[in-house]
């Protein structure tokens, strides 16, 4: 279901107890759209909440195969270019010191990826968070640690490539 009929589908769904909600103080004085806006920010901020909970609280290895999504996730996409060359194994072992010196200069960037960065190391331990008791995202092996993040040269998007060790 693509992004505008999703919209569509929650405007009725508004709709329908819009009457109710129309009566409470925060609404008065607002017209049908401010308050269909309204409605559908809350929507979107707990969808975009219940999706970090489930793939970063409690990491999803599998998103973090392709690491660009996972930044982007995070709404981080636009600092993957300052990973480029690193494996996934010395991504999750930087600190904030570190990813300043790597380019990210924003602090709450950082504080996001710190953050983010803690929970992996947690999960990859093998402490369970509470949360997901049976931590159904945790990896059988953890080979794609060391795989790196390189620029591809079709259509200049970030992709993960498994670096080949010559022993």
């Amino acid at each position: 279901m693509d992004r505008k009929k999703q919209f569509i589908k929650n405007d009725l769904h508004y709709l329908k107890k819009f009457e109710l909600r129309r009566n409470k103080p925060e609404f008065r004085g607002l017209t049908d759209q401010q308050i269909t806006k309204k409605l559908r920010s809350r929507h979107l901020n707990q969808l975009q909440k219940q999706f970090w909970e489930a793939n970063y609280k409690n990491p999803n290895f599998d998103l973090l195969k392709e690491f660009p999504l996972w930044l982007k996730g995070n709404k981080l996409i636009k600092f993957t270019p300052c990973f480029e060359g690193m494996t996934l194994r010395q991504i999750i072992y930087l600190n904030e010191k570190e990813l300043e010196q790597i380019g990210i200069h924003r602090f709450a960037a950082r504080k996001i990826l710190v953050d983010c960065f803690k929970f992996l190391r947690i999960a990859l331990v093998g402490i369970i968070p509470r949360e997901d008791p049976e931590n159904r995202h945790h990896p059988k092996n953890q080979r794609f640690l060391d795989m790196t993040v390189t620029r591809t040269c079709l259509n200049d998007s970030m992709k993960t490539e498994k670096t080949e060790k010559t022993e």
